[in-house]
């Protein structure tokens, strides 16, 4: 099993994108990897997003719990956003798969948030080494870890860098769940269609649950957002990053 890595976030200053088309089977979202207020997540859910990715891992360093996650849960959910929560690992680091995943594992139990769910990252080749060998143990270490703790896992990731990363290895565990991304550049005017049209199948995945169409836009005031699109017949995936309390 594997799991995915945000691109590279940049600047693009543009109005409010609203998740706007009313198109069937289809539903809006966002990811984030910084704090945000229940305010301005208020103000998303105006624009008709439904659920949003929430970065739970930071790479930087040799990896870390992302301390913006809890709150950034509890706000998105106060405004009745589905929450799902994404890891983006740091596969060069001295610590293993398993001792990243249960940091940011036991970083959200401390803070009594319960996952269902976790999207791992698995892009930008260069943050990977070139041995495929090496970066599958590093996946697999987090999702043997994952599993062992109920916990269902994701991949966030395209064609062409798990070709790089993997050498195209074969997902084997049935109906794994795959978020994509196809973008032609930053901001609004590097949008692909909101839809699965240019999916095609590679390394096991037959079919898509997420796609990214937009990156790095300025939404609702913050800068570095990127646009998400989801088939609404997987929308009860998106109660991941329930209290506890």
């Amino acid at each position: 099993m594997l799991f995915f890595i945000l691109p590279a976030l940049l600047a693009v200053f543009i109005q409010p994108a609203s998740a706007a088309a009313n198109v069937t089977n289809y539903a809006y979202a966002f990811d984030i990897n910084q704090a945000i207020t229940a305010s301005t997540f208020n103000c998303f859910k105006k624009y008709g997003y439904s659920a949003v990715f929430i970065r739970a891992y930071n790479p930087q360093g040799s990896g870390l719990f992302d301390a913006n996650a809890p709150n950034n849960i509890r706000n998105a959910s106060s405004t009745g956003l589905g929450t799902e929560v994404f890891m983006s690992p740091q596969p060069k680091s001295t610590k293993t798969g398993a001792v990243q995943f249960k940091e940011m594992y036991d970083g959200l139990k401390k803070n009594k948030i319960d996952i269902k769910t976790v999207w791992v990252q698995v892009t930008s080749p260069a943050n990977w080494g070139t041995d495929s060998k090496k970066n599958l143990a590093f996946l697999n270490d987090i999702a043997r870890t994952a599993i062992s703790s109920g916990i269902k896992v994701g991949y966030y990731t395209n064609v062409h860098e798990w070709n790089q990363i993997t050498k195209n290895t074969k997902i084997t565990t049935p109906n794994t769940p795959l978020w994509y991304w196809n973008t032609n550049g930053a901001g609004p005017s590097g949008e692909t269609p909101a839809n699965f049209n240019d999916f095609r199948p590679f390394g096991g995945f037959k079919k898509a649950t997420v796609k990214q169409f937009g990156q790095s836009e300025s939404i609702c005031g913050v800068v570095g957002v990127n646009r998400d699109v989801f088939d609404t017949a997987a929308k009860q995936i998106f109660m991941n990053g329930t209290i506890i309390v």
